[in-house]
């Protein structure tokens, strides 16, 4: 990818900061709410006691499953030039992982087939 970069922009422009999140759903984690073991709501993340502490990785519910047991999406950040690189000062209360989780919850919902969140990104599907 930074080859193809520098080929597109030539040795005197700066590449592009990518950012690469894998997305699986081919686990068999569950989450439910404690007080009434429900699916949790849309929009819900876990990102601590289940994930290793050193990988970047969280679990986002984004959709409310039609039947049955939601199953959560994990995702897993490998490359990252973007986020790490944001100044701390222009951030303001929140932290660069919840804008990466605001980002992923918003481009669920950018389906031109669905009029609600899908499980998985359909950009994240490009590479099947």
């Amino acid at each position: 990818m930074v080859a193809a970069c520098k080929s597109i922009y030539g040795l005197g422009t700066p590449a592009p900061r990518i950012t690469i999140v894998i997305a699986a759903k081919r686990h068999h984690m569950r989450f439910y709410q404690e007080e009434n073991q429900q699916n949790p709501a849309p929009g819900t993340v876990v990102d601590r006691g289940v994930t290793s502490q050193l990988l970047w990785e969280f679990y986002l519910q984004a959709h409310r499953p039609l039947a049955g047991t939601a199953r959560p999406t994990h995702y897993v950040v490998v490359v990252d030039n973007i986020f790490n690189k944001l100044n701390d000062n222009l951030l303001g209360t929140r932290t660069k992982s919840d804008i990466l989780y605001s980002i992923t919850q918003a481009l669920s919902y950018c389906v031109g087939r669905a009029t609600t969140a899908t499980s998985v990104l359909r950009t994240g599907l490009l590479g099947r």
